[in-house]
């Protein structure tokens, strides 16, 4: 079975977005399913046209041409334009590579370009929803959405899933606001984040990292993710500031999750030693970075994006046995069982973020309890072979029509 899938972006970007998709393909790939990769133009390839990635050929897709006189403040305008040019690549790689359906995963631009295409070679079309608020639609710096492009993106997102042969969504709250706008219940599949467990395992601490930050007997706190102002990253810098004057020995570990992170605020610079800002760092160092953090801190704050976005960076924390403190945003509701598999602080309560880290800073044994309990959670419940069995199931169901 030749399957297409038709991403936004992927490896070597590391984003939750990647991840998943690399995921997805992986284990499809190791169950004897073909799979092929087309990226969006939002990709933005610097090299090769054609990359061979893990063993799967992924197609880039050049940004076309700008016209003279297009708006960037027209968004739509801007994504519509992109469609034909995908829709080309799609088009090639289905005739050569004689392709028996395509998985397009959201947003609204790589579905639109894979539906023209399935038309017109009537090859069935799986639609992945990952919200249905429009990433493009949402302004980051600020944690805002744009209410006209949320309610257009939106209708966009439900006329793809009414098109679609089937619709793959990662919650259950996504799945309920489908159903809700017209679109049949028996074509929607549920297929949540989860970890490829046997690439994430708790790991002893990296000693050639520790004397590179200098990090030896001192409890790690660390942040894994964007800088944008939804993150919370300023939160959590005024709380280290107390929890320093508690416990001076305490370090902070601060990660991008994205090479295009660039409005870093001047406060997240290295502090005396203390505050460590590392960027961007390589997929096959990852685990190291984790293995030298005590516990990890999610500290979104309580805005419109972190409602509408689930991290994945949570899940690999928990996958690796990493306690974690997180604000009560509803994604990480959904994820962490408080007290158990880690603890929640009320969002932007610098005083209650700051007593948690200490809470688990000065109790060694509840951290332990906490990452036992954490990983035998993604152990039970998240397997990706649990995923992987819809995604046949999907498959097998269209191509039988």
């Amino acid at each position: 079975m030749n399957v297409l899938h038709v991403l936004d972006h992927s490896l070597p970007y590391i984003t939750d977005y990647s991840l998943r998709s690399r995921y997805i393909i992986k284990l499809q790939k190791d169950l004897g399913i073909k799979p092929l990769v087309i990226t969006s133009p939002h990709h933005e390839i610097s090299s090769s046209p054609i990359e061979l990635i893990e063993g799967v050929f992924h197609y880039r897709t050049p940004l076309p041409p700008k016209k003279p006189g297009n708006s960037n403040q027209c968004p739509f305008i801007n994504e519509k334009s992109l469609i034909p040019a995908l829709g080309r690549i799609i088009d090639h790689v289905t005739i050569n590579k004689k392709i028996h359906l395509i998985h397009a995963h959201s947003p609204f631009l790589n579905g639109f370009a894979a539906l023209k295409i399935c038309r017109q070679k009537q090859i069935p079309l799986v639609y992945e929803v990952g919200n249905l608020t429009g990433e493009k639609a949402l302004n980051y710096n600020q944690g805002i959405a744009n209410p006209a492009a949320h309610a257009v993106t939106k209708n966009l997102e439900i006329f793809l899933c009414r098109q679609a042969g089937a619709v793959v969504v990662t919650e259950e709250k996504i799945r309920q606001q489908i159903i809700n706008q017209g679109v049949a219940r028996e074509k929607i599949y549920m297929v949540p984040n989860g970890e490829d467990i046997s690439l994430l395992q708790p790991v002893q601490k990296d000693e050639e990292f520790i004397q590179k930050y200098n990090l030896k007997n001192n409890p790690v706190l660390g942040f894994i993710g964007s800088f944008f102002h939804h993150e919370g990253v300023d939160c959590l810098l005024k709380a280290f500031l107390k929890i320093h004057e508690k416990v001076p020995e305490s370090k902070l570990l601060l990660i991008a999750d994205k090479e295009k992170t660039k409005k870093i605020p001047p406060s997240c610079r290295d502090v005396s030693g203390h505050i460590i800002y590392v960027g961007q760092v390589k997929k096959k160092d990852i685990q190291r970075y984790y293995s030298l953090i005590d516990i990890l801190v999610y500290p979104q704050l309580k805005q419109d994006v972190t409602d509408k976005f689930s991290s994945q960076q949570s899940l690999k924390a928990l996958s690796v046995g990493k306690p974690i403190v997180a604000s009560d945003t509803s994604d990480l509701r959904e994820l962490l069982i408080n007290k158990k598999t880690g603890l929640f602080f009320k969002a932007g309560d610098i005083s209650d973020l700051t007593g948690k880290c200490l809470k688990l800073i000065m109790n060694k044994h509840l951290r332990q309890d906490i990452n036992q309990c954490a990983h035998q959670q993604v152990k039970q419940d998240r397997k990706w072979l649990q995923g992987l069995a819809q995604y046949l199931k999907v498959y097998k169901s269209l191509l039988s029509q």
